[in-house]
């Protein structure tokens, strides 16, 4: 088994420490001091621009279908699945049946755009939908669930939230409006049984009824008879006015939902209006707004004609926080885990604009209370600026784009332009995060990333630019470990957690299963599940203006990775203090290995090529405190190398570049 990771051939996959080769963001200062404008989300509803009306605008040839990305069930060109937080995309019911569904459009000006839905028979996928589930509605954003005795997806059309159900084992979809009046837009929903719960954003452009908000409230709708009645409806939760947030506060299409039993959470973040939790446990009746990040830009009215402005120099000024690609998690406690990405805004008063170069995901769980803000003087383009972040040392990032060559870098196209080394999603770097929670209550996480050193020329109307692809990648978390940065990863054991080295492809918007699709008791695993889009182009064709480039056919996939849970959820004694530091990297005589133990351990150093033989390696037993082990490694040829380190309970590796 141990052989096949290092190879990184594995499917079935176990677990290696988080000892990445960068322990920190190497996206450089040039990359991230370029702010651009945020724009108004896309809700799908725009007229589309002329450009796009021609059909088959840019003629790509697919990829030939390769296992590795899993099993294709559908296309779509329309590919903006979410400005920014994610939907509940796939359920499987009880038999293990399992569906999916995604924003669809089969042309390209997207005019029949809406629910692409397929369905896992227990042994196969259907064919790829020929036509949205909706009929003659235009529809977008869809979520799914199970209810009593239906499938239900809820979407919007292009004056109100949609619903359309169907029997379990049923083929043909019933399409309906909710209930008016109703102007909800971006929805999410979540089931259990005939409680069916669904947040959404009221309609942006006009005031909401005597709330004094004007755009961008949040609003809640219940339902206990599986969507027949509505018991709330445009119900405002615990602390959505305008005493506790601006009239705009701009929450759209930035949060996520959960579900376990009665116990519901709804996860809402950005970056100026900051991070919160709504959680009820009596099925929706009464709720607790839990503050995450309570930005000080809450109140901040950003058209309003006065700047940002927390020291009063009458200076512009930044804040960081979340990018609104919240993701929401219950485990098996019920205890609510939220992961978003971290970005930077700043406001001259008549609009607001973001730092798209920033980089890396934040992690938050309830044991962990409300997060203050720091401020300090920044330099990002030249001038000193005041800005606002949270607390740096009891909130740190967990991951970050991987430094795959190690050469302490991100490498971008040297053909590459300012600001256009990725595609624009209006979220950080690394962002884009689902999560589910297996039995023994360890988190596995997948997310988007950009890959370092694989880039595409990309056509444009704008011109063509380099950009880099952004992969998916996967970590593990066991709720039980003392620190809530202790994350692992796996799977492509060489590249820290990439699931697919793939350096031609963007893989994003990925979707998972709650909760494992299958487990297997015989030999304690799991498999867990997720669907997500392939492009051929790092970007959209509808970000930003204009966008990065124009419609193509991409592919939806559903992917499965099989996790050994004999390797975690064990507790035993911790002796690591800190991950193993490798030095000087690179190098060409000698090299030392760094760490420092809690407990007295048993220590094994392995040294490996790139297909997997074991080069050299030495185990004694090391006492308690900082140790350096020197390696002699003058024999070794150049080239690239991994340094295995296996210390009591914990296995690290680091690369290790021989010149």
């Amino acid at each position: 088994m141990k052989k096949l990771l290092l190879l990184g051939l594995a499917f079935s996959i176990g677990y290696c420490a988080n000892a990445q080769n960068n322990s920190k963001s190497l996206v450089s200062k040039n990359v991230q001091r370029v702010s651009v404008p945020v724009l108004k989300k896309i809700t799908g509803n725009e007229v589309i621009p002329v450009v796009f009306q021609e059909n088959n605008y840019y003629t790509m040839s697919k990829k030939s279908i390769d296992p590795l990305f899993g099993e294709p069930i559908g296309t779509t060109f329309y590919d903006l699945q979410t400005n920014s937080g994610i939907c509940n995309r796939i359920v499987q019911e009880p038999n293990g049946n399992v569906s999916a569904v995604w924003t669809m459009a089969l042309v390209s000006n997207f005019a029949d755009r809406g629910t692409g839905y397929n369905y896992w028979n227990g042994t196969a996928w259907l064919d790829a939908p020929t036509a949205r589930i909706e009929g003659t509605t235009r529809t977008g954003w869809p979520n799914i669930a199970i209810t009593g005795t239906d499938q239900m997806v809820v979407s919007h059309n292009a004056n109100a939230a949609n619903k359309n159900t169907k029997p379990i084992s049923g083929t043909t979809w019933t399409d309906e409006s909710f209930p008016a009046p109703n102007s909800m837009t971006w929805p999410r929903m979540v089931a259990n049984g005939n409680t069916i719960h669904v947040i959404g954003v009221a309609d942006y452009s006009a005031p909401f009824g005597t709330t004094g908000f004007l755009s961008g409230a949040l609003v809640y709708w219940r339902s206990t008879d599986g969507g027949l009645n509505w018991v709330d409806q445009d119900r405002l939760l615990p602390n959505m006015d305008t005493i506790h947030f601006s009239p705009k506060p701009n929450y759209q299409d930035d949060y996520s939902m959960d579900i376990k039993g009665d116990t519901v959470v709804i996860a809402v973040g950005n970056v100026l209006s900051g991070a919160f939790i709504w959680k009820s446990t009596d099925a929706g009746v009464n709720w607790n707004f839990i503050d995450i990040l309570p930005s000080p830009a809450r109140k901040f009215l950003f058209n309003g004609g006065v700047p940002l402005d927390f020291n009063n120099d009458a200076q512009q000024d930044g804040i960081f926080g979340s990018d609104g690609s919240q993701c929401v998690v219950l485990d098996i406690n019920g205890k609510a885990h939220v992961f978003f990405g971290f970005m930077r805004n700043t406001s001259d008063g008549a609009g607001y604009s973001y730092y798209p170069g920033y980089d890396g995901i934040w992690y938050w769980n309830e044991d962990m209370g409300t997060i203050s803000y720091d401020y300090y003087w920044d330099d990002p383009t030249g001038t000193p600026t005041y800005c606002a972040i949270p607390d740096t040392t009891n909130f740190k990032i967990i991951t970050w784009i991987k430094d795959l060559n190690g050469n302490g870098e991100i490498d971008w196209s040297p053909a590459a332009v300012s600001g256009n080394q990725y595609g624009f999603y209006q979220t950080s770097l690394t962002s884009q995060i689902t999560a589910c929670v297996d039995k023994k209550n360890v988190i596995h996480i997948v997310y988007s990333s950009i890959v370092d050193g694989a880039w595409a020329t990309v056509p444009s109307t704008a011109g063509s630019f380099d950009r880099n692809y952004r992969n998916l990648w996967m970590l593990h978390h066991d709720i039980a470990s003392p620190s809530y940065l202790t994350w692992e990863y796996d799977h492509n054991y060489l590249d820290s957690g990439r699931i697919i080295s793939d350096n031609i492809s963007e893989e994003v918007y990925p979707n998972m299963l709650r909760k494992p699709f299958s487990y297997d008791p015989e030999n304690d695993s799991a498999t867990v599940a997720f669907t997500y889009m392939y492009d051929v182009y790092p970007g959209n064709s509808l970000q930003p203006t204009p966008p990065n480039h124009g419609p193509v056919e991409n592919t939806i996939y559903f992917k499965t990775i099989k996790i050994e849970c004999n390797t975690v959820g064990i507790k035993e004694i911790e002796v690591v203090k800190n991950a193993p530091v490798v030095y000087p990297n690179p190098t060409s005589n000698n090299v030392t290995i760094s760490y420092n133990l809690i407990n007295a351990a048993n220590v094994t150093l392995s040294i490996y090529n790139t297909v997997g033989q074991q080069i050299m390696t030495t185990n004694k037993n090391v006492a308690a405190g900082e140790v350096n082990v020197a390696l002699d490694i003058q024999s070794l040829t150049q080239g690239v190398y991994f340094i295995k380190s296996d210390i009591g309970n914990k296995t690290y590796t680091n690369k290790l570049i021989v010149k």
